[in-house]
């Protein structure tokens, strides 16, 4: 059991950059394709590709 607190999600300090990530990557068709054993085929669309590399930029501060 894990006795650590935990922040909740609704205050949980998500960056505008995460945010836009997981609301393209859980809405986009292409990004959440899967094949008939219902695994993710790991596609990812033109903006999949902008919104992952502006995330990543944002991580490392640049």
């Amino acid at each position: 059991m894990n006795n650590t607190a935990s922040q909740s999600v609704v205050d949980a300090p998500w960056s505008p950059e995460y945010e836009r990530l997981t609301i393209h990557f859980s809405a986009c068709p292409r990004c959440t394709a899967v094949d008939q054993e219902g695994v993710n085929r790991k596609l990812t669309c033109a903006e999949g590709a902008r919104v992952t590399a502006h995330f990543r930029q944002a991580r490392q501060g640049t």
